[in-house]
């Protein structure tokens, strides 16, 4: 067993546990879980999404994701 910082997805009021996804870095799963819960123009996100530490098996696969923020320069924003 080792333990993982899950994505959990909330689905018609209840979590769906074929959509969980695993991630090593917490920082990482709430950035994914801010991402497809904010509504856009031509993006409807899912109903909720948050993360909780889980013990999984051993050969569970976990994301290795690199989340770069873009800086924006507010000195030079027209």
């Amino acid at each position: 067993m080792k333990l993982v910082i899950a994505l959990v997805i909330i689905a018609n009021g209840v979590e769906d546990d074929t959509k969980k996804t695993f991630f090593k870095n917490p920082q990482h799963c709430e950035w994914i879980a801010q991402e497809i819960t904010r509504e856009r123009k031509y993006f409807r996100g899912v109903e909720d999404a948050y993360c909780r530490v889980e013990w999984v098996d051993k050969d569970t696969p976990v994301t290795n994701v690199n989340v770069i923020p873009f800086v924006i320069d507010e000195e030079n924003q027209e």
